[in-house]
């Protein structure tokens, strides 16, 4: 899933239209400003949206870039920022596919 941090530009539209370049199974959600408040709170990322701005659609949001992982059970098993090189997240994801394949075979 993608989350937004900017409910106020980014209509479910653009999510869609946006996400439809990276997979077509991935989710985008946004909510009001207090839901993304609190989503951001619960999953420690930090964003802020500038005070004073000259256009409602010129503004940009400083944030942090992190990727969850999670299994298919929705339980968060690792997190990725952009210091992660794709080697060390394809090693990552590898290592906790196999644990859940593990745990998931009666043999």
């Amino acid at each position: 899933s993608f989350v937004s941090i900017d409910p106020e530009r980014d209509s479910l539209a653009l999510i869609r239209e946006t996400l439809e370049e990276y997979h077509p199974r991935w989710v985008g959600l946004t909510g009001t400003p207090k839901q993304v408040e609190a989503c951001a709170r619960k999953w420690r990322v930090y964003y802020t949206v500038p005070d004073i701005y000259t256009s409602k659609d010129d503004y940009l949001i400083d944030h942090s870039i992190i990727t969850f992982l999670m299994d298919p059970e929705g339980t968060f098993l690792a997190f990725f920022s952009k210091e992660y090189t794709v080697q060390n997240i394809v090693r990552n994801c590898s290592k906790h596919m196999d644990r859940y394949r593990q745990r998931a075979s009666p043999f």
